[in-house]
């Protein structure tokens, strides 16, 4: 790798994960500002963490997935699997009706933790959108590549002073 903090060694010499630990690093420092952006405008906590391409082709739609690479990295900003309906608030949902999928009532958990018995409900509310990802990315892109940038060339510097 031309360049790289880690071209002063031979493959077989290279300290092991040092190179992923350089990119996993910069990769966090442009995360954590749209991470903190992000938090900021959303109805709740939101988890960042480094993920390769392959968990990441799973969980896109498919036309997204042919341009992520499977030996790629990436900085994963998003909710939790408990607060998976912040997409709704993302990307907002339309009025529809909820019936049962089988005989009976449809029961949801109340507040107090006690059961809600509904028989169905008609064209309940849907969702307003309220994006708070996308403004983070679009008013933070430039900050997360400098912030990036600098973690990379501290590491070259300190490759290059050896």
């Amino acid at each position: 790798c031309v360049g790289c903090p880690c071209a002063q060694y031979t493959t077989a010499e290279r300290p092991a994960g040092s190179l992923k630990e350089i990119i996993e690093n910069a990769l966090m420092a442009g995360g954590e500002i749209i991470h903190a952006a992000a938090e900021s405008r959303a109805p709740g906590p939101l988890e960042i963490r480094i993920i390769g391409g392959r968990s990441l082709r799973k969980r896109v739609d498919p036309q997204m997935s042919a341009i992520v690479k499977a030996n790629g990295k990436f900085c994963a900003i998003g909710p939790s699997k408990k607060n998976w309906y912040f997409r709704f608030r993302e990307f907002g949902a339309s009025k529809h009706d909820i019936r049962p999928k089988k005989a009976g009532a449809i029961a949801f958990e109340g507040r107090d933790g006690g059961k809600v018995i509904r028989g169905w409900a008609n064209a309940t509310g849907g969702v307003q959108i309220r994006p708070f990802m996308r403004p983070a990315v679009d008013d933070n892109k430039n900050t997360a590549v400098i912030a990036m940038g600098d973690v990379l060339a501290r590491e070259i510097e300190k490759a290059a002073k050896g």
